[in-house]
């Protein structure tokens, strides 16, 4: 069996499991389900109770400051997450006041360091709750750079290109606490993944995802060697995804 084969089998197991999620769908900002509120505020009281419990912990020592560890981890604790450099990639980029966006369509984006899973997933949730609730979705550079790198990624809405200091000219509000359609940059909780919203997208983000050729070459010539090395004439390949934490 060779790569796209297998790929295509795991991608079609993958969409049957997701479609057995019980949340509905979304009309508008101020009418989220009980399931989406719910998830979304859990994601919430988790990350607090873990900052309250570490403020405990290491107290007021500044060497020690989990905000800032946390902030660095794209935890979603702050929204502002930096990347080197990167004033000098998007030249075009604006200083922003505020005001500016108050008749402007609201933005919806996520802010996460995290690994290639957690940013498919993330991107999946916030692509699909900025459609069902009319925002626009804007991704940071560090995912975008991250998604691109594996895949023939055409989603080029990046929230540095549009401005150039967005920590410092933004206010950001989450997403659980606003009900305004207009004037607002709303983020995510951390490392969103919310399948009973996304399922229903899930063509989109096979045509979005699309692995780059030189994945699928080393990929493929991995399972030749395998193949050769076990000596079998059709060996049956099975991948096994260990998503630890």
């Amino acid at each position: 069996m060779d790569i796209i084969k297998l790929s295509k089998m795991l991608i079609s197991l993958f969409m049957t499991i997701i479609s057995l999620s019980p949340c509905g769908s979304l009309a508008s900002l101020d009418k989220m389900s009980k399931c989406v509120k719910n998830y979304l505020k859990s994601e919430e009281t988790i990350l607090k109770d873990s900052i309250e419990r570490s403020d405990e912990l290491i107290g007021t020592n500044p060497e020690l400051d989990i905000h800032s560890i946390l902030s660095g981890l794209g935890s979603g604790e702050s929204p502002c997450t930096y990347s080197k450099d990167v004033n000098e990639i998007y030249k075009n980029c604006k200083h922003i006041n505020p005001d500016e966006l108050r008749n402007n369509q609201s933005i919806l984006i996520d802010f996460n360091n995290g690994g290639l899973g957690n940013q498919m997933s993330s991107f999946a949730s916030t692509f699909a709750l900025a459609r069902q609730l009319n925002l626009k979705q804007l991704l940071t550079h560090r995912s975008h750079a991250m998604l691109s790198k594996y895949f023939k990624f055409t989603a080029s809405e990046i929230l540095e290109s549009y401005f150039c200091r967005p920590c410092e000219d933004i206010k950001f509000t989450s997403i659980t606490e606003s009900s305004h359609p207009s004037g607002q940059v709303l983020f995510m909780p951390a490392y969103p993944n919310i399948i009973s919203i996304y399922r229903q997208y899930l063509n989109t983000f096979r045509s979005i995802f699309r692995l780059r050729e030189e994945y699928q070459d080393r990929a493929q010539e991995f399972l030749l060697n395998v193949k050769r090395k076990s000596k079998l004439e059709n060996p049956t390949f099975i991948a096994i995804h260990n998503r630890r934490g």
